[in-house]
Order: C-alpha cells, then sequence, then structure tokens
C-alpha cells in the first residue's frame, strides 16, 4: 500500500523572478498626480460631470492621473474620479468613477419664524440670513447656523429709531 502524500512531502516551487518596482515609479502622491474638489451647484444634474464641456474652464489645470473628487454643494452626492484622459486644446476630459455615493439630504432643525431666519445654502455659500417675506438672501457665508443666529439678533433685529417731529 501506498503512503498518502502529505502536505509536507510536496516539494515547493521556486517562485520565478518577479519584476522589482524602480525607485522613479515610487514617491509622494502630489509628485504624480493632484487632488482637486469640484462642487457642483444643486440645480446642475449629476450626469453634467460626465459631458466634456462641463470641465472646458478647467481643463488645463487637470493631468492625466490626476483624482477628482466631486460633490454636489448639498452634499446629497459624491463621487471620487480618475482622470485618464485630457486634451487641452479640445477641452475634451475623461474621469472614471471609483467611488460613487448618493446620501439623503441633511435636516436642520427648524427656527421659529420671524422676519428673518437662518439657512443653509450648501458647501460654497455655507449659513445665510434669509429674509422671511420674500426669501431674499441678506448675509451668506456664514460658518454656523448658531452664528446666522447670532446675526439675526444683532445686525437684523434692531429697533427702528425713533422720529421726531
Amino acid at each position: 500500500m501506498a503512503k498518502p502524500l502529505l502536505v509536507e512531502d510536496t516539494p515547493t516551487p521556486i517562485p520565478s523572478a518577479l519584476p522589482i518596482l524602480s525607485a522613479s515609479r515610487f514617491g509622494q502622491p502630489g509628485q504624480f498626480h493632484a487632488d482637486w474638489c469640484a462642487t457642483i451647484p444643486t440645480d446642475v444634474p449629476w450626469e453634467a460631470i460626465n459631458s466634456p464641456r462641463f470641465w472646458r474652464v478647467v481643463v488645463q489645470r487637470i493631468r492625466i492621473g490626476d483624482l477628482v473628487e466631486v460633490r454636489s454643494d448639498d452634499l446629497t452626492r459624491w463621487g471620487l474620479f480618475l482622470c485618464n484622459f485630457v486634451e487641452v486644446s479640445t477641452g475634451a476630459i475623461n474621469l472614471v468613477p471609483l467611488i460613487e455615493r448618493e446620501f439623503k439630504a441633511a435636516e436642520f432643525m427648524p427656527d421659529a419664524t420671524g422676519a428673518y431666519v437662518p439657512r443653509y445654502l450648501g458647501v460654497v455659500d455655507g449659513w445665510a440670513v434669509i429674509r422671511s417675506e420674500d426669501e431674499v438672501v441678506m448675509a451668506k457665508n456664514i460658518r454656523s447656523q448658531q452664528e446666522a443666529r447670532s446675526r439675526i439678533a444683532t445686525d437684523y433685529s434692531k429697533p427702528a429709531k425713533p422720529i421726531f417731529g
């Protein structure tokens, strides 16, 4: 009867020589690509980022191999893309999606109604003070909801100056 072949008894194959990575191909990320972040206005459809025309104003800054982070202004969509083609003379660009995500819109605590209310306008414009009667933006680029409330209390809630006859 033949003795069973055990794993320990099998000869280990000698690996073939694998190539070695050249030192010139290894370095800091900024040496090989740039990282960009584009914030898309909320009223622009997400699919617009696939149009070469969409990027024509910034195409001269992007290189093949760059990473482009794209997010909607209201932060309901986000994606990370790799640029694998750029042609500056025609404005053509091709972005390959690496990761894409869609999120539920953030819900903010409603404020008491008044003549002015704070509202979040998105990543680019931040918090704003809105006049309730006609939805006019009185101030924007405010860092927090609390700061917007403070601006309403100090800048927009001053009593009218008395008029003397």
